[in-house]
């Protein structure tokens, strides 16, 4: 079965925050090859800037942030290209940001859930919480 992640669940695998239990029940889940999981490839551009916000508010030290995102690279989930009109398009339908509707088109376009910690894409039907993981 292939998930859609994005970056809120992600940068819980590596950072304790809420939800981090259950977000990393999904990696390990993903990492054992029970699940696949997916995203567009803005995801670690998006993981970055997280880990770099948690280092600008003293929450994580430069090395740590850069070890995180090594390590979270190496989960290897899948990068789908997504083609930016069809993001475009979906963006609009939807009202969210075009970074939001990549990880909804994927989880359209494979007819899959998106996890996710991000209230806004809650709204969408394809959208689960990462909590009931």
């Amino acid at each position: 079965m292939r998930v859609v992640v994005d970056a809120s669940v992600v940068v819980k695998w590596a950072v304790p925050e809420p939800y981090s239990q259950e977000a990393r029940k999904l990696r390990n889940d993903h990492l054992l090859g029970r699940v696949k999981a997916m995203a567009p490839p803005c995801l670690w551009l998006e993981v970055a800037s997280a880990l770099r916000k948690y280092v600008i508010r003293g929450v994580l030290p430069n090395d740590k942030a850069l070890t995180a995102a090594e390590l979270l690279y190496q989960t290897e989930v899948e990068i789908e290209e997504v083609d930016p009109r069809q993001v475009l398009a979906t963006a609009l339908k939807h009202g969210v940001t075009t970074y939001d509707a990549a990880y909804i088109h994927l989880a359209e376009k494979h007819n899959t859930l998106l996890y996710t910690a991000d209230e806004k894409l809650l709204k969408h039907p394809k959208a689960r919480h990462i909590k009931d993981y």
